[in-house]
């Protein structure tokens, strides 16, 4: 073989390997959902939008958090990837699900919900399993996360 060509093979088969081999899959679960207040349907009051961070609740997992928006008149949200704009999905594990919703529009960025869904106060967990695609109802009333 001329040394080119092996380099070039030695080079392919570098980058297979750093790849995993093309085995592992390379995009997150798809997690959809929507939120409810005690059982019925949420929609944000008018001009306010809703967002939402999932954090791993295992500091040692080296899962990047990830997050959802909701905006004003939406009734349903879509987890995007760890990076802004990112729909590489979430990876499987468990979390801890934040949710603020203010209304700049009237000059106010003060939370809907008065902090009851902030990063200190949540008690919304959930546990993102392997299956591909997933959908939770987050119930803001009832104070519970369920998958569908």
């Amino acid at each position: 073989m001329k040394p080119l060509r092996l380099l070039s093979l030695s080079f392919l088969v570098t980058v297979v390997a750093l790849s995993g081999g093309g085995c592992a899959p390379s995009k997150g679960v798809k997690l959809t959902g929507q939120l409810a207040m005690n059982g019925a349907p949420y929609t944000p009051p008018d001009k306010a939008a809703v967002s939402l961070q999932f954090t791993s609740t295992d500091p040692n997992a080296n899962r990047p958090n990830c997050s959802a928006e909701m905006p004003s008149g939406a009734t349903q949200f879509e987890v995007l990837g760890p990076s802004k704009g990112s729909s590489g999905g979430i990876r499987p594990g468990k979390y801890k699900i934040t949710v603020r919703a203010s209304n700049p529009s009237k000059g106010s960025y003060e939370d809907i919900f008065k902090d009851a869904f902030s990063v200190k106060n949540s008690t919304l967990e959930y546990e993102v399993t392997a299956d591909p695609e997933q959908s939770i109802v987050i119930d803001l009333g009832k104070k519970t996360v369920t998958k569908k």
